[in-house]
């Protein structure tokens, strides 16, 4: 489907244009170069069943939705199974998954596979979920009476607990480890 979509931000603001979706939609039949579980249209249904805000554009919204696989990807290990060809783009569908006391499918997206997708592009909207580089914590700060400690080579502890618990039901060992 391509339909032109465009939209400018308030004032004087660019203008940003986009035809048809950049998205690749995975049904399960480990479709060639998928590179999303979800629609931009399954997105906006979700985030606002949830009151959430999402951004105006077909495209910033997408982009979420790219982000949020790239999080997926990061995780693949922690899942049960494998993927079902050595040839499919994404970390789903997958052969060898029990979830939620049941078996899954090698040729279904699961509805929390999705769901988890949509959770983590909602957070990346607010924050980034992977993060390169290394972090520097306070050690010790003092401005006038304020004062903040920091230490070095500290890692930042992001929650993705929506996401997870959608997703802890597919982890091996049920994500107590492996």
């Amino acid at each position: 489907k391509s339909e032109v979509i465009s939209s400018q931000e308030q004032g004087t603001g660019p203008v940003i244009v986009a035809v048809g979706s950049l998205l690749t939609i995975e049904d399960g039949s480990t479709i060639t170069n998928a590179n999303s579980l979800v629609t931009d249209e399954e997105l906006r249904a979700y985030a606002s069943l949830r009151f959430v805000d999402l951004p105006p554009t077909q495209p910033e919204r997408e982009s979420l939705l790219i982000k949020a696989m790239d999080y997926l990807f990061s995780i693949e290990s922690k899942l049960q199974g494998v993927r079902t060809s050595e040839t499919q783009e994404l970390p789903f569908p997958r052969i060898g998954v029990m979830g939620r006391n049941m078996h899954i499918s090698s040729n279904t997206i699961h509805p929390d596979w999705k769901k988890a997708q949509m959770e983590l592009a909602r957070q990346a909207y607010s924050s980034e979920l992977l993060e390169s580089g290394s972090v520097q914590n306070v050690a010790s700060e003092k401005l006038d009476t304020l004062e903040v400690s920091y230490f070095q080579g500290g890692k930042n502890a992001k929650s993705f607990e929506k996401a997870e618990a959608y997703l802890k039901p597919y982890y091996k060992n049920g994500g107590l480890g492996i």
